[in-house]
């Protein structure tokens, strides 16, 4: 799920009210409403956290992100945290020893491609 597009098409078949998703790297999400679809925004470069309550009659799609080899140009390892009594869904970035990381993923033999990439988070 990479655009308002792609949430549309999978709007009817939403069965419950928050899904979350992966593998596309990218934290965020949409939010999908009888009146369209709007993306839900990530952390900000200077924020830790973005929370997002809840609301009746929205269906939520929410991308944790990447813990390691984020693709949205922010190296900072993304999760979310889910309060299900709160009905808050709070993304977050925290720093990480990138460098280190680096270091293992070349020592292993890996793509350099894939070392270089943690720095600039894409």
């Amino acid at each position: 799920v990479l655009d308002r597009a792609d949430a549309n098409h999978l709007a009817p078949y939403l069965e419950l009210p928050l899904s979350f998703f992966g593998h596309t790297h990218l934290q965020g999400g949409f939010w999908c409403h009888r009146n369209g679809v709007r993306p839900i925004r990530k952390p900000a470069p200077n924020e830790d956290e973005f929370s997002l309550e809840i609301e009746p009659d929205v269906l939520y799609l929410v991308n944790c992100g990447s813990v390691g080899q984020p693709r949205d140009h922010d190296p900072r390892a993304a999760y979310a945290l889910f309060d299900s009594q709160r009905r808050v869904v709070s993304l977050r970035r925290v720093r990480y020893d990138v460098a280190g990381a680096q270091e293992r993923i070349l020592r292993e033999g890996l793509a350099p491609l894939l070392a270089e990439r943690l720095a600039a988070g894409y």
